[in-house]
């Protein structure tokens, strides 16, 4: 059993629940458990479009 594996099931659980948009942790899930070629999963992590990685995070308001 490698380290990692039933975090990464964990992991993909919550971000589902969530609601949230976990890449990397989506695909090495895949990987893992539902077999995804690892080439597979590269592939799809390089082609996705650039986002910054505070996307859609609420900035907290100055006060003043």
């Amino acid at each position: 059993m490698a380290e990692g594996f039933h975090t990464a099931a964990a992991g993909y659980a919550l971000a589902q629940k969530l609601g949230v948009e976990a890449p990397i942790t989506e695909n090495v899930y895949h990987v893992l458990h539902r077999d995804r070629p690892i080439a597979e999963a590269v592939t799809i992590l390089m082609e996705r479009t650039y986002r910054d990685e505070l996307d859609g995070i609420e900035q907290p308001r100055a006060h003043g």
